[in-house]
């Protein structure tokens, strides 16, 4: 008896043990994942509209030049909080003067230093849309697809053993953006690329068809038209098991699938694509069968089971299904005709 209670009490400890445990880690997991998106929490908009002067942004010297090396100096000692303060006030306070693109150049780096991802790609937004022409507008691209990159495979809400979990669409809109910022750039395919792959991860397959299918059209030249083509028909092919009964579906994925095997010969995906081609002809040929049999047997409709018999011989002659369907077709011609 007392054992028992004696294990009974340790097990309620045990058990009370774990519930704070797991109460701190949801606890510490949360301030963790709130810290590592803080930059996903600020007002966009603030990044967007034209700096001016303000109160906190003070710059701690007299003159632009003055104030550029004071930002310089903190960074060269590695106080980068310090250092993206100073070059933010020459932003806010000298916004014409040649040194505040450099100052905002130097604000986004820092930013991205210190793992604000967010806030350092709408930095570089802000040269896009404030500082055209004065700066690499190739640099500003490169670090913007660098962020939305890195955003797309980081884990968020790491705490102690706990590996965390990735969110790629948050790099949905910044890779929107980068898009809209350069429709031709040389990573532009590229970023439309993995916002179809995105959308496919998250089983949106008809948003990621349409992205990948912008650029197979759009992007035909590119590296990424293969891969774009052949993750289309996988989309498509995915939505079609949804449907297992919608042969317009099942269509749909066959043309998308023999469109790429005609365009992409001897791509390393031609093996799985023809997989799909098959079952794909397959589910037809069972749809197809099955509408005539459905005509014959259940609606007793014996004209339109012969055109639907007819239909399926000449579409698939090559089923095990054909000799049964055009046995079934000549017997209801004779019975047709013996009634007429």
């Amino acid at each position: 008896m007392i054992i028992f209670t004696y294990t009974v009490k340790t097990m309620n400890k045990i058990q009370k043990t774990l519930l704070v445990l797991v109460g701190v880690v949801w606890f510490w997991s949360g301030f963790g994942l709130a810290q590592n998106n803080e930059d996903f929490r600020m007002d966009l908009q603030e990044a967007r509209d034209r700096k001016e002067p303000g109160f906190f942004r003070r710059p701690a010297k007299d003159d632009a030049e003055e104030q550029m090396k004071h930002a310089d100096e903190l960074k060269a000692r590695g106080s980068l909080r310090k250092a993206a303060k100073a070059y933010k006030a020459i932003v806010h306070t000298w916004h014409e003067s040649s040194l505040a693109v450099s100052a905002q150049m130097n604000y986004a780096e820092i930013l991205l230093k210190r793992g604000k991802h967010r806030r350092s790609f709408d930095e570089f937004q802000y040269m896009v849309e404030h500082f055209a022409g004065q700066f690499d507008y190739n640099a500003v691209l490169d670090y913007q697809f660098r962020i939305a990159n890195q955003l797309m495979t980081m884990k968020r809400g790491k705490f102690f053993i706990f590996p965390g979990f990735t969110s790629p669409e948050r790099a949905l809109p910044l890779l929107e953006q980068i898009i809209e910022n350069a429709p031709d750039w040389d990573n532009t395919p590229q970023a439309q690329f993995n916002i179809g792959l995105i959308h496919e991860q998250a089983e949106d397959y008809e948003e990621a068809v349409i992205s990948y299918e912008v650029v197979r059209s759009r992007y035909s030249d590119s590296d990424y038209a293969a891969g774009a083509a052949f993750r289309r028909a996988h989309c498509l092919n995915e939505m079609s098991k949804l449907l297992p009964r919608d042969e317009r579906q099942c269509r749909l994925a066959l043309m998308a699938v023999s469109g790429f095997l005609r365009n992409f010969t001897g791509d390393p995906n031609e093996e799985t694509a023809m997989k799909y081609a098959e079952q794909l002809k397959s589910r037809l040929a069972d749809l197809s069968y099955d509408i005539a049999v459905y005509y014959d047997k259940t609606a007793r409709k014996p004209k339109a089971a012969v055109i639907a018999y007819s239909d399926f011989v000449r579409h698939f002659p090559s089923s095990i299904k054909a000799v049964e369907a055009d046995r079934r077709r000549a017997e209801l011609e004779r019975e047709i005709g013996n009634n007429e």
